[in-house]
């Protein structure tokens, strides 16, 4: 019987994905239906209701940093444009850590962000679109066609102004809208190494150990990057990576920013929303295997023949943030003991954490800010587990840095040695 049972309910859920996904969402074809029995929000999009002006439809999830700083920017858009525009946010509610308890969550990050936005939730559509990576975003124009697919990258207070003024907005477009980035067919190729402009190719980012080590005994190579900007080239030449974050095995080795010794720095701007300073670099060969660092080998001389820049890993005394105990006694933090808790969902509006080493505490309280600051250690001395607790907006740094002082921490600018990539004129 319980075989039965679950057979019963797996065939349920294949209906049910098959009601859902007969049909997705396309540029330049109407926005589609969704059936009202199978998910929570069928009659919030459904294309009667959305007709008659624009409207923006946003997928996010709660494990998603862009989508959690993405909801301050379109609680902008729907506060500018609300009588004008549809602004429709749907967070992931499945059963896994990144859905339970979504509904708490945003509710407590609106009270500290002071949103006027509202969320609806689901599951089973995210499921039936394939809707992986996020923010997933639709733009549906007033005749309920599907204008663009895209993420947050281009939504702007100013695009979106012009896209309500009937005027041509560049807006990326996800997936099938954008060419692929091609190489020649390795039948015909013995050698190609070629670095170019990038011209509106889907991005795409090769992983040259992975590159490395499915070409063993292949005698067949193919190494692909297209649309990143020159810093990432030079990263991934000399540091075999795109960038890293904390969780990588470079973060306290390898500084993450390019040290310029250069006169002229503007070929090292960029502006993937302008598509400006982008570039591609494709790489083919045929006859013998090559490792990781003869691949990056070639990288850096291409790099060097096109840029005229000679580049090298050095040490450096660079910025970094140090977390430092501000008072001498910090004894409320030692952990009083139990399992081990670390909450599941986002800690954007706060956490707390039982029995837990620094560092993971350290890593969970930058988890949102890190991306755009200097590397972070902690110099606090603590050496045993703790229990703590931060409150409050955690997107926001000085935020942050208030909720560690109530703890006796905080983040201060330093200077250390670390090794870095050195791009110097020649």
């Amino acid at each position: 019987m319980k075989h039965l049972i679950r057979t019963l309910w797996a065939m349920m859920l294949i209906v049910k994905g098959m009601c859902l996904s007969a049909q997705t969402p396309e540029v330049g074809k109407p926005f589609p239906e969704v059936d009202t029995k199978t998910t929570h929000v069928a009659e919030l999009i459904a294309p009667v209701k959305l007709k008659g002006r624009w409207s923006m439809i946003e997928f996010w999830y709660m494990g998603c940093s862009s989508c959690i700083k993405s909801l301050s920017l379109m609680d902008s858009v729907q506060r500018r444009f609300g009588d004008r525009m549809n602004v429709i946010m749907i967070g992931y509610n499945g059963h896994d850590r990144w859905g339970r308890g979504v509904e708490n969550f945003f509710d407590q990050f609106r009270k500290v962000r002071g949103l006027a936005l509202r969320s609806q939730f689901d599951s089973a559509i995210f499921k039936a679109w394939k809707i992986r990576s996020m923010p997933y975003i639709f733009i549906v124009d007033p005749e309920g066609v599907t204008r663009f697919i895209t993420d947050t990258r281009d939504i702007t207070l100013e695009n979106m102004e012009s896209l309500l003024q009937g005027k041509e907005v560049r807006i990326y477009q996800r997936g099938e809208a954008q060419r692929t980035f091609t190489v020649p067919p390795i039948s015909k190729t013995v050698f190609h190494s070629a670095l170019a402009q990038w011209d509106g190719e889907h991005q795409w980012v090769d992983d040259v150990h992975a590159v490395a080590f499915e070409s063993k005994g292949s005698k067949e190579v193919t190494y692909r990057l297209s649309m990143v900007p020159l810093y990432a080239l030079y990263n991934e030449a000399f540091a075999g990576s795109f960038g890293w974050s904390t969780n990588d095995s470079l973060y306290n080795t390898l500084y993450p920013k390019l040290v310029l010794e250069v006169k002229d720095k503007t070929r090292f701007e960029y502006s993937y929303r302008q598509g400006k300073g982008l570039y591609n670099y494709s790489f083919q060969s045929y006859g013998r295997t090559l490792n990781k660092a003869e691949l990056m080998s070639i990288l850096q001389n291409e790099l060097e023949n096109a840029f005229g820049f000679k580049a090298s890993i050095q040490t450096r005394e660079v910025s970094v943030l140090h977390l430092v105990k501000i008072r001498d006694n910090v004894s409320q933090l030692r952990t009083k003991g139990g399992e081990p808790r670390i909450p599941s969902h986002s800690s954007a509006a706060g956490f707390s954490l039982q029995n837990v080493s620094m560092k993971t505490f350290l890593d969970r309280a930058m988890y949102y800010v890190a991306e755009n600051l200097p590397p972070y250690f902690d110099v606090s001395g603590i050496d045993y587990n703790v229990d703590v607790s931060l409150q409050g907006d955690l997107t926001n740094i000085e935020t942050l840095k208030q909720q560690l002082r109530t703890i006796g921490l905080d983040l201060m600018i330093a200077t250390r040695p670390m090794k870095a990539i050195v791009v110097e004129d020649k």
